[in-house]
């Protein structure tokens, strides 16, 4: 069958956001004179904004409001996101999946004002035919809901779309759901390999 659409995951993957989310975590715990254990990051990576409050809350024994944690991350991350810019090569393959028909979405876990302010920042909100956010789903990357929203709000079915994602467990989420999934981690922004399934 015939690929028609493509799923792009933000965070880690459009985007270099790791660094901006290490500072975030150090001077947010460092504020309640915490140290960022090694498996924090990993531990919250699928997490939606509210689950990784709660996660953080249950786990440092943090007395706080789940809003209140949201809305301090959203306070130091808004400046950061606005400055962002897509991976090299990000920008070109987005123009030229789009001018060649094929179906965009954006599925991700980060807040909706961030994303909305790097899609901005980049140009690229006209690109994206949809973009779903885990919260309309009510889990987390660690299940394929969010990928199967997407495709579903792109009218097409799952073996139609190719999934762009960084995480090893959003991947496999995406995987056991059905689709052809593209690993785009650290280092250069695959744009050959996903151009190449559309051709």
């Amino acid at each position: 069958m015939k690929f028609e659409a493509a799923i792009f995951d933000l965070d880690g993957t459009l985007i270099d956001s790791a660094g901006i989310w290490d500072e975030i975590d150090k001077k947010f715990l460092g504020r309640r004179g915490l140290d960022v254990p090694e498996d924090y990051a990993a531990a919250i990576a699928c997490y939606t904004l509210r689950e990784a409050a709660e996660y953080t809350a249950e786990r440092f024994s943090l007395n706080e409001d789940t809003d209140g944690i949201i809305a301090e991350w959203q306070q130091m991350a808004a400046e950061e996101y606005s400055r962002l810019r897509f991976k090299k090569g990000a920008s070109e393959l987005l123009k030229t999946l789009k001018a060649n028909g094929v179906k965009l979405a954006l599925a991700t876990s980060a807040d909706r004002e961030l994303c909305q302010a790097v899609l901005k920042a980049n140009g690229a909100q006209p690109l994206f035919d949809s973009c779903i956010y885990t919260d309309m789903t009510g889990r987390s990357k660690e299940y394929p809901d969010v990928y199967i929203y997407a495709a579903g709000a792109l009218g097409c079915g799952v073996r139609q779309c190719v999934v762009i994602e960084d995480t090893a467990a959003a991947s496999a989420a995406a995987q056991s759901a059905g689709f052809k999934v593209i690993k785009a981690g650290d280092g250069e922004f695959p744009a050959g390999e996903i151009l190449g399934i559309f051709k």
